[in-house]
């Protein structure tokens, strides 16, 4: 006698009220977070038999004598008193330290650090996802797409970009700290757990600057303290994260001050500049659905006006709407408003810079893959399509 399914839990009405989906541990949550884990080692593993480029690897390891010699005291005020090359990012100093402390220079071993960060990552995703939505397949969808992308390979195949898989994995720690949070929003020892990941995250790579206000878009979807809450309240939490950010930024001009020169002497007019940043919006968009042909990097390339307009239009539209869905508090279907925020918003550090990489994507892409699982799922859910036919 077969068992009888049973429907997946579904969010009590006080929970949903506050937006959290409790959601026991179960054996099939587990599998799926085994699976995603190891599908990352398949897909990147063979990074293992690369060895070090000349891009960077140099500065970060191959040529830092102050990193090979492991972890030290000195090693470890250098970390954080450095600003150079380009960010001020001690705890991925320190991760790097701590593989050449016991693996030396081996390249299989720095490739495969950035491979189990960039699966755990995965991992924590899935587990946020799950839990602040209910959603357990389109969650595991999310996290599988995100682990597997091909615009993935250049921030995990590539060994100094441990910055990349470093932030992305504590900043993922703090939106799962944050849910916590939001459950007790007057426990300080909650509070001071998503301070310090974020800070954390901040300390790998600067990229995770928009953070507090990613915390914020969840609070509208699918958190929904937002309208319940106000917003002041809302915002007021943030100020400290708002504040280590800034900092940050701060220290980032410091490191990048020749980078940025370097970008201000472009000859390009300011109409050139700001068409550049809607087309690359889109560009990356495109990237995300058709990854071919992919390159170290894509050069900046001129357009017209009446293309720039029209670039200008396509993202601008919808982030009005996703904005006026946030202030009437419509988070019903709130999906669609939270994963296009959280692409334009966690995209905004590096859209000023004229060439495109497709590890500046890393981030952002959680919310652009949010928007298409979901997305998929409502249309066939609304037509009563099978849910195997979009599995």
């Amino acid at each position: 006698m077969s068992r009888a399914r049973t429907a997946a839990p579904q969010p009590t009405p006080a929970n949903a009220k506050k937006g959290i989906a409790k959601n026991p541990p179960s054996r099939r949550g587990l599998w799926i977070c085994a699976a995603l884990f190891l599908a990352a080692l398949l897909v990147f593993g063979a990074a293992a038999r690369n060895g070090f480029i000349g891009l960077d690897d140099d500065p970060y390891v191959v040529s830092n004598a102050i990193v090979q010699r492991g972890l030290t005291l000195d090693g470890v005020l250098w970390a954080f008193r450095s600003v150079n090359p380009y960010y001020w990012q001690p705890l991925t100093w320190l991760s790097h330290m701590a593989v050449c402390q016991f693996f030396g220079l081996n390249p299989a071993a720095h490739h495969l650090a950035n491979v189990f960060i960039h699966g755990a990552s995965g991992v924590l995703l899935f587990l946020l996802l799950r839990r602040t939505t209910g959603a357990l397949w389109k969650s595991a969808a999310v996290a599988a797409l995100f682990l597997i992308h091909p615009l993935r390979v250049e921030s995990v195949a590539w060994v100094a970009e441990r910055k990349d898989v470093l932030s992305v994995f504590f900043s993922l720690l703090t939106c799962l700290a944050y849910a916590h949070y939001s459950e007790d929003p007057k426990s300080l020892k909650r509070y001071a757990a998503v301070l310090i990941l974020c800070l954390c995250a901040l300390m790998s790579k600067p990229m995770a600057m928009p953070l507090p206000a990613l915390l914020l878009i969840l609070d509208f979807w699918p958190l929904r303290r937002w309208p319940a809450q106000s917003a002041w309240r809302l915002l007021a939490e943030k100020l400290p994260l708002f504040a280590l950010s800034a900092a940050v930024g701060v220290a980032t001009l410091i490191g990048q001050r020749e980078f940025i020169h370097t970008v201000a002497a472009t000859p390009l007019s300011t109409a050139d500049r700001l068409s550049n940043v809607p087309l690359t919006y889109l560009f990356y968009i495109w990237k995300t659905l058709w990854p071919h042909p992919l390159g170290l990097y894509y050069p900046y390339q001129p357009i017209p006006i009446w293309a720039g307009c029209l670039s200008w239009a396509a993202v601008l539209i919808p982030t009005v709407l996703a904005l006026r869905a946030i202030a009437a508090g419509s988070s019903h279907s709130g999906w669609w408003a939270a994963g296009w925020l959280w692409w334009i918003v966690a995209l905004l550090p590096t859209i000023w810079i004229t060439d495109r990489w497709d590890r500046f994507t890393y981030q952002p892409a959680i919310g652009l893959l949010l928007l298409i699982v979901w997305a998929i799922a409502a249309i066939f859910e609304t037509r009563k399509w099978p849910a195997q036919a979009a599995a």
